[in-house]
């Protein structure tokens, strides 16, 4: 058996150099993360289009391929590089014809960040004694979660009411990453987006609030497809909320046998829908109400009128969406049963009103993450 962490694959595109010339294209790769996929650019970069083999002999220590090396050119300028390929000769004293790959960093030349720091209320970053260069992480708060909508209302003579939609899952907040020059002592002040809040019923949820870290901000990003993981903490950021649960549509006249409004099943409960009335010689029976998250559908009072929709309920014990993530949405309202009609003629009966949905809602409140 199999044990360990569940991978969960992401896809970032990032471009880097200036457009037009020779380009290189690298997809599919394996133990790139969000935290290191700009480091990664940033060295295909310069391995492919800065570097610079410089040849040189120089007398043999403990050096060896993947070493640093500083040399005096001829021209008495200190030139540094990376040993790629070595050949030694004698034997008392041994002698190196070297291959020195310049202006290329590689991974353990030390350009991940190793330190971070996550905001989420407003505050300010100074920057530490011997840092240069700072990544940003600014997430918007996520949208609240879209009401439930009300159940339509029967129709006499057509179709009972429809079960009311459920609320919209509300967006993850817009992800602004960055990668910024820095000096040690300087500055900046963070603000934190506030969540969105959840939509009253038959209504979308409220935008949240954007992060910003001095003049960046949240706004110049883009929402994430399957949110942002965190890799010091082991949480994922910024993913997408729920939506509700619909509501049950209304029962239709019944000619035979009873009939009932649809029934919702939710969170291992179900609400059935209204019942309605068995017909007679003058009238075809009413249908009931059509169920909602939490509430029965109303029962046809008499042949003629027909059951209302039930209203929806909050959904109870709900998981508290993580920073930047989208809130859950409302829950529909029950439809309304179609009333009876009188000797197969439409006249008569009458149709009953739809439930009400519930508000969604709220999403998580943003965030600023600094690597550094």
């Amino acid at each position: 058996m199999l044990t360990g962490k569940l991978y969960t694959h992401t896809t970032q595109v990032h471009e880097e150099g200036t457009s037009g010339g020779n380009v290189l294209e690298f997809a599919d790769q394996t133990l790139v993360n969000q935290q290191n996929s700009i480091n990664v650019a940033r060295r295909l970069l310069n391995y492919y289009g800065e570097t610079r083999i410089l040849s040189t002999d120089f007398k043999v220590k403990n050096e060896k391929s993947g070493d640093l090396l500083t040399i005096i050119n001829p021209y008495k300028v200190h030139q540094t590089g990376y040993v790629k390929e070595m050949t030694a000769t004698g034997l008392a004293t041994i002698k190196a014809r070297c291959d020195l790959l310049t202006n290329f960093t590689p991974t353990k030349g030390g350009n991940n960040y190793a330190n971070h720091r996550m905001y989420t209320a407003d505050g300010s970053f100074e920057v530490p004694a011997g840092t240069t260069m700072l990544r940003i992480i600014l997430c918007q708060g996520g949208q609240g979660g879209g009401g439930g909508y009300n159940g339509g209302a029967g129709q006499h003579c057509r179709e009972p009411g429809a079960g009311g939609a459920a609320g919209a899952a509300g967006n993850p907040g817009k992800l602004f990453i960055a990668d910024i020059p820095v000096t040690p002592g300087q500055s900046f002040a963070v603000a934190v987006g506030a969540a969105g809040t959840g939509g009253a019923a038959n209504t979308d949820g409220a935008e949240g609030g954007e992060t910003t870290f001095g003049s960046y901000s949240s706004a110049n990003g883009e929402r994430p497809v399957s949110g942002y993981y965190d890799i010091f903490e082991d949480k994922y950021y910024a993913l997408i909320g729920q939506p509700g649960i619909p509501g049950g549509k209304g029962g239709k006249p019944s000619v035979s046998d009873w009939e009932y409004g649809e029934s919702v099943t939710a969170d291992g409960q179900t609400w059935t829908g209204g019942r309605g009335t068995i017909p007679n010689s003058t009238y075809s029976g009413a249908g009931g109400g059509g169920a909602a998250y939490g509430n029965n559908g109303q029962d046809a009072p008499n042949r003629e009128n027909a059951g209302t929709g039930a209203n929806a309920t909050d959904r109870p014990n709900l998981p508290t969406p993580t920073l930047g993530s989208g809130g859950i949405g409302g829950n529909g309202g029950g439809g309304g049963g179609q009333g009876g009609t009188e000797n197969n003629i439409c006249w008569g009966g009458s149709d009953a009103a739809g439930g009400t949905g519930s508000p969604g809602h709220d999403g998580g409140p943003g965030f600023a993450l600094v690597l550094y």
